[in-house]
């Protein structure tokens, strides 16, 4: 039994000793109600049944005798309210106290003040079975082993949904003795004396949760604590802890789960420790642990077979500092997310590491001491690389990003191309009649002309295997020369185009930009058009990989490399007129694109460096479209109207990689290999004058892998 409990089994004791005080002083007895106004001075007591009210605005302040309570019972089944004030002066005294094991099932509740200041002066406590105590007040006291509230029977439920402040020695926000016992705390709890604990269980099989704010600053002054066995214990809330060995969470118990998903701040202590067999220490996702101080542990498992899982955040800082510290056959989980910093030494024994890599892994690096077997396949598909004692987890985001980025790339310059070529395959009405085919009309088509466009668009992109979620951006001018023939039409394009791709956890950035040079054609034959372009392009890559490792922090890995690649297009459209000016043209259009990533090795970490050969990727677009196409009124334009389906599959994805010091593997990627969704778009095109027309186009996309996009182009064309 931990030092600080030792005082909290003479509760039994005390109890005694406070009820042979209480049955030897006159108290006043049967229900009763102090009311608004009116302060009391004489000490309840009610027996089976009975009911005791303090209104809002009542006082109930007892002086006298020692070592007794302001309210008592040692009967079932009594309820008791304060929605005013209660004040106890005086060596024992409590607030409001069962005081045997007769006072079983009893109901205490504080929606008011609860003040003592003596020793062993409890606010609120009881001795029986099920009792329930709540506090949605406050309660404080300022004596040694004066506890906020207190529990020495079994199966009963301590709440506090208020303040609790304790100042003395030995004196804990929420105590329970007895087993199979809950202790809940959503609001605040402050203790300052030595071994006084924000909430603690002596016994078996109790649950602890804290939702809220504990923080004590004693030595030995724990956040929670639990000494039985089968004990569940959950922070969602804050712990902090100041003194010497103030451990925010501790177990001496076995085969007891003690789970961490809110915040725990130790100076000069452990954050999570564990000296019981059997026993589980959980830091999750939204967890963070964090020690300072000569010595101090993260999370310490010293019992035999315990096992730790980490998800979340362990970061130990100062002299001698560990992030985890094991001993006596442990098992380490490393789930998806895990941040530590601070040595990993699990200790003499059989032990065991399980690296976890599904969806949201971030890179990191972890040196092991003593770490037994390490399973580097655990039930994720990510990358994983090992030298010697040190373990690499690789976020692969930047490596399956380029791929797409890649695809979107193509497809927007093919966008851009399609656009030009989407223009009315039917005369037009200009200002000035030139060239005309019959008065007021000019076959634009015709005539060449140079364009130019500017483009840009963005994407969202969810989880994905092994993947993280991203989102990416491109943007770019494009411009080119196009000859009509007949009713035909070949030309030219080139440009230069900018691109970028963050996760949404900041764990990778990568920046692109590069240029492209083209050609494409149309074919008419009668309401029928035949689209193809081909793109051959040239980009550089500059990338940023944060890497966490334990034992130097965070560390960035950087890269510079270039990529080229190919991408043809083909597109069959046709041109239904349904009159009024209204055109209907349904198509089907795909691109491919071929890309080839050159080697490099990263620099900027001192082990984490990546080394990845140069690799070939596919990608393939498909775009099902319909689209509306209407003449201006005044006939110097038209707009357009589209929605469709669209599909993309990615193909090659293997890269061999290592660590820079260490051997290559090859690494297929993970991830859905295609996305498919619709899109909806609209385009503008209005003819200045008879030589120079201005176009504008927009489009939304969804698809699959929670997939989100939006694109834009702005141009001109002008006419020779």
């Amino acid at each position: 039994m931990a030092l600080g409990f030792g005082c909290l089994i003479r509760g039994r004791t005390l109890g005694a000793f406070v009820v042979t005080s209480l049955f030897s002083t006159v108290v006043q007895a049967a229900d009763f109600t102090v009311s608004e106004g009116v302060t009391d001075t004489v000490a309840k007591t009610l027996t089976a049944g009975e009911t005791g009210l303090i209104e809002q605005g009542g006082v109930l302040s007892v002086t006298a005798p020692a070592n007794s309570a302001a309210i008592t019972t040692n009967a079932d089944g009594v309820r008791v309210t304060n929605n005013g004030t209660i004040t106890t002066v005086g060596g024992g005294r409590v607030g409001i106290f069962g005081s045997g094991g007769g006072a079983s099932n009893v109901q205490f509740v504080n929606n008011g003040t609860i003040r003592t200041d003596a020793t062993s002066g409890y606010g609120m406590g009881s001795l029986g079975e099920r009792a329930t105590i709540i506090n949605n007040g406050t309660v404080t006291t300022s004596g040694a082993t004066a506890y906020a509230i207190y529990s020495n029977g079994a199966n009963s439920t301590l709440v506090n949904n208020g303040t609790l402040t304790t100042s003395g020695n030995s004196s804990y926000g929420l105590y329970s003795v007895q087993g199979n016992s809950t202790l809940v705390n959503s609001g605040t709890i402050t203790t300052s004396g030595d071994d006084a604990y924000g909430m603690g269980s002596n016994n078996s099989s109790s649950t602890l949760s804290n939702s809220g704010t504990i923080t004590t600053s004693g030595v030995r002054s724990r956040g929670m604590y639990a000494d039985g066995n089968g004990v569940t214990a959950v922070n969602s809330g804050t712990i902090t802890t100041s003194g010497s060995d103030g451990e925010g969470m501790r177990t001496d118990g076995q085969n007891s789960t003690f789970v961490n998903s809110g915040t725990i701040t130790s100076t000069n202590a452990d954050g999570i420790r564990s000296t019981g067999s059997g026993n589980t220490l959980t830091v999750s996702d939204a967890g963070t642990v964090t020690v300072s101080g000569t010595g101090r542990t993260g999370i310490r498992s010293t019992g035999a077979n315990g096992t730790i899982n980490v998800s979340g955040t362990v970061i130990a800082t100062g002299a001698a500092t560990q992030a985890i510290l094991g001993s006596g056959n442990q098992t380490l989980n490393i789930k998806p997310g895990a941040t530590i910093v601070g040595t990993i030494n699990l200790g003499a024994g059989t032990n065991a590491v399980n690296i976890d890599t599904s969806a949201g892994a971030r890179s990191s690096t972890l040196s092991i001491s003593n770490a037994g077997t390490v399973n580097t396949s655990a039930s994720g598909d990510g990358l994983v690389l090992q030298s010697g004692s040190t373990v690499a987890i690789v976020d692969t985001t930047g490596l399956a990003a380029n791929r797409a980025a890649l695809g979107t790339t193509a497809a927007s310059i093919h966008q851009a191309v399609s656009q030009q070529l989407a223009r009315a395959n039917t005369p037009q009405s200009v200002v000035v009649a030139a060239s005309e085919l019959e008065p007021g009309m000019l076959y634009v088509p015709q005539m060449p002309f140079v364009w130019g466009q500017v483009f840009g668009g963005y994407k969202k992109r969810g989880d994905d295997g092994a993947n993280l979620g991203y989102r990416s951006r491109i943007g770019g001018a494009i411009g080119g020369y196009e000859k009509p023939i007949g009713d035909h039409s070949i030309g030219l394009f080139g440009g230069a185009s900018v691109a970028g791709m963050k996760t949404d956890a900041a764990s990778v950035e990568s920046d692109s930009n590069g240029f492209f040079v083209g050609g494409y054609g149309e074919y008419v034959v009668g309401d029928w058009a035949i689209d193809g372009a081909v793109v051959v392009g040239y980009q550089r890559h500059q990338d940023e990989r944060l890497v966490v490792d334990n034992l130097i922090g965070e560390e960035t890995a950087q890269s510079d490399y270039n990529s080229v690649y190919i991408s043809p297009s083909l597109a069959v459209i046709r041109s239904i007129d349904i009159g009024g000016g209204i055109e209907l043209r349904p198509s089907a259009e795909i691109n491919y694109t071929y890309g080839y990533y050159g080697e490099y090795t990263e620099t900027g970490t001192t082990s984490s460096n990546l080394r990845v050969k140069g690799h070939g990727v596919d990608v393939i677009n498909g775009r099902l479209q319909l689209a509306a196409r209407q003449a201006l009124e005044d006939g110097r334009g038209e707009m357009e109207l589209r929605g469709g389906m669209k599909y993309s599959y990615f193909g090659r994805d293997s890269v061999d990689v290592g660590l820079s010091n260490g051997p290559v593997l090859q690494y297929q990627g993970t991830g859905d290999t295609s996305s498919y969704g619709g899109y909806v778009g609209a385009n503008m095109r209005y003819d200045v004058d008879r030589r120079m027309t201005v176009v504008a186009d927009m489009e939304l996309g969804l698809a699959t892998g929670d997939e989100q996009s939006a694109s834009g182009y702005l141009g001109l064309e002008y006419r020779f």
